[in-house]
């Protein structure tokens, strides 16, 4: 007797005091229960499940049959043939808005916006790189991969370019990935080297000339700093000085220019020949400590020659005999008869001592450490 106030299960008539409602359904009492191991839903109404079969089920049932995490499966956008120009570079399907990456007037889907080399996922766009060849890279394959046309074999002097885009070492055209940019010229990045020893540089280890030649800096010093004007700073050039001329050098008794001047209390020095007296370590202005004689010395030397290293290795030990105290003084010692003072203070059962002067009469050991075998 089918009808809207019949069972689902058995299809009887339902009357209001047996009537149990599901989601999509009505059923008698003894119906309400699981289709699939028939447990009884009656009392666990917090465990009760609706299949896509419209049925119920117990939550473990459902689980088994349907699966726990069953899901609305929607078209693949990939399947779906753009018009040309217009899909996705890495499938060729179609890119809606809500999945859309653009890059350089290129659109992705977002699960296509992969390392071309290693397929990492490039969810930061500041961590993308443009390679030769179009594709997006991550940061760690982009210096791996070959930044010149394909067949070339890695020479970039065989593209030859016009006088303002060229590389002065190889003479080859210098594309975008691959360009050094000084103020006058452009070089490829692998011929970006000094031009005197070859030596490879970056932007903070190049020097360049006027010409917009570029050197490392021991070089660029050899070539343009050790004659004319600035002959001063090659060291094996100095200007003898006259006899008694205060602005001598004190260690090479040569001339002293204002450039190159140190001065002390015993006065002028090269800042080459400003070195410690008794290491020969290089010093500056702010780390030099005068000494008597026209000498100057390292903090380290000068403590231990004229400092409080000194002073405390020239004290030696101690005399507490000179101390005396006077007779029946609780404070004098028994080794020496000395006086005791509290910082010194050794007591006993015997009296009291300098530490140094509580050791055996016979073999002069000294007891302090273990006061038990006195």
């Amino acid at each position: 007797m089918p009808g809207d106030d019949c069972c689902i299960r058995c299809d009887g008539k339902i009357f209001e005091a047996e009537r149990y409602r599901s989601k999509t359904a009505l059923y008698h009492k003894k119906c309400f229960n699981c289709k699939e191991c028939s447990k009884s839903l009656e009392s666990t109404l917090a465990d009760i499940t609706t299949g896509p079969d419209c049925e119920i089920y117990c939550k473990k049932c459902n689980r088994e049959k349907f699966g726990a995490n069953r899901t609305t499966a929607y078209a693949d956008p990939k399947t779906i043939i753009a018009i040309d120009g217009e899909g996705c570079p890495r499938c060729n399907g179609k890119v809606f808005t809500a999945e859309q990456v653009v890059e350089k007037g290129r659109n992705f889907h977002i699960s296509c916006f992969t390392c071309k080399s290693c397929t990492k996922p490039l969810n930061d766009k500041l961590q993308v790189h443009i390679g030769f060849d179009e594709e997006v890279y991550c940061k760690n394959c982009y210096p791996k991969i070959q930044h010149t046309p394909t067949g070339l074999g890695g020479d970039p002097g065989k593209i030859k370019g016009e006088e303002n885009e060229s590389c002065p070492r190889c003479e080859g055209k210098v594309f975008e990935n691959e360009k050094m940019r000084t103020k006058k010229r452009l070089f490829h990045k692998q011929c970006f080297n000094c031009r005197q020893c070859s030596h490879p540089l970056n932007y903070n280890t190049m020097n360049c000339d006027k010409d917009g030649e570029i050197f490392c800096k021991t070089c660029y010093l050899n070539i343009y700093f050790t004659s004319g004007k600035n002959f001063y700073m090659d060291s094996s050039r100095k200007t003898p000085a006259r006899e008694g001329d205060p602005e001598a050098c004190l260690k090479c008794k040569s001339k002293v220019f204002q450039a190159e001047k140190v001065m002390s209390k015993s006065g002028p020095y090269h800042m080459s020949c400003l070195s410690c007296n008794s290491c020969n370590r290089l010093l500056d202005s702010s780390s030099f400590f005068d000494g008597p004689g026209k000498t100057v010395y390292c903090k380290n030397c000068y403590a231990t020659t004229h400092g409080h290293r000194s002073r405390s290795k020239s004290r030696g030990p101690i005399d507490y005999s000179q101390f005396q105290a006077e007779e029946n003084d609780p404070d004098q010692c028994k080794g020496c008869q000395g006086k005791i003072f509290g910082a010194e203070k050794f007591s006993t059962c015997f009296g009291s001592f300098h530490l140094p002067c509580f050791k055996c009469n016979k073999c002069n050991s000294s007891l302090h450490l273990s006061p038990d075998s006195a």
